[in-house]
């Protein structure tokens, strides 16, 4: 049976007030989803991301769309950074070699105390004590041998330098936007500790390419201070309205009136 974690403060937590304020939800309703969304992620095959449509999760809740909607974006940069959960990794850790109470098997530090245990009673067997004690010590050695090709193995392998020179998004600009809104953007996300990878430089370009109006996308998202851009949200609204006042040069003013003999009309 696959499982994942709460933390003892999450039906207390302050951000399901601030986000229930700004959607104009029930908490309750902030919680239930938030729930959905942590199951998702923890069945999704790259765990911490959220899959599950809106609409299945307004189905699931008894809720419209725009109710699931509205909370969906007030808790961007909050507990979702686009599809990813924020502090998955840190509440969601994976557990290696656990053991399984259920069917007897044991983890790797039950055993190894096991080992500790059954090398202790036999150094305080009588008359057996120098045997038991090369024996200890011949466990000892094996044992740090290979706790030490452990520790070399787990060492991260060197990062290249041409890897490790830090990204600048201001080089990844999108072609159909303006530097200055990009200039914006970037500094926006940098401001609230989010800054730009060039994986989601590359995204942000493929959602922005085509749109009509790319810059109030992202104006939009620094004005509400999302993490992310929503650019099915953004739709130009000019309309070229049709001009009524012309044909003024055609039109007889003097139809029906008196000439006078200066010149001017009279009724």
């Amino acid at each position: 049976m696959d499982w994942l974690r709460l933390w003892h403060d999450m039906p207390n937590d302050p951000k399901w007030r601030t986000i229930a304020r700004i959607s104009g939800q029930p908490i309750s309703l902030v919680q239930a989803m938030y729930l959905h969304l942590l199951v998702d992620a923890s069945r999704n095959v790259t765990r911490g991301h959220v899959t599950v449509t809106k609409e299945d999760v307004a189905s699931a809740l008894d809720v419209t769309d725009e109710q699931v909607e509205c909370v969906f974006l007030a808790m961007q940069g909050r507990v979702l950074d686009g599809d990813k959960l924020t502090g998955w990794e840190g509440r969601q850790p994976k557990r290696e070699d656990v053991g399984n109470p259920e069917t007897g098997a044991k983890s790797a530090a039950q055993r190894k105390k096991d080992q500790r245990d059954r090398e202790r009673a036999e150094k305080q067997k009588p008359g057996d004590h120098n045997k038991s004690r090369c024996v200890t010590e011949s466990h000892d050695r094996e044992d740090k041998s290979r706790e030490e090709k452990k520790q070399q193995d787990q060492k991260p392998a060197a990062v290249p330098a041409s890897k490790s020179a830090k990204f600048d998004p201001l080089t990844a600009k999108p072609d159909n936007v303006t530097e200055k809104t990009w200039a914006d953007w970037c500094q926006h996300r940098r401001e609230i500790h989010k800054p730009l990878t060039a994986k989601s430089c590359e995204q942000q370009a493929k959602a922005l390419e085509g749109h009509a109006s790319p810059d109030q996308v992202l104006v939009n998202s620094i004005s509400n201070g999302w993490t992310g851009i929503f650019p099915d949200k953004t739709t130009s609204n000019v309309h070229q309205l049709p001009n009524r006042h012309t044909g003024f040069s055609d039109r007889d003013y003097t139809a029906g009136l008196i000439e006078r003999e200066d010149g001017s009309y009279a009724f």
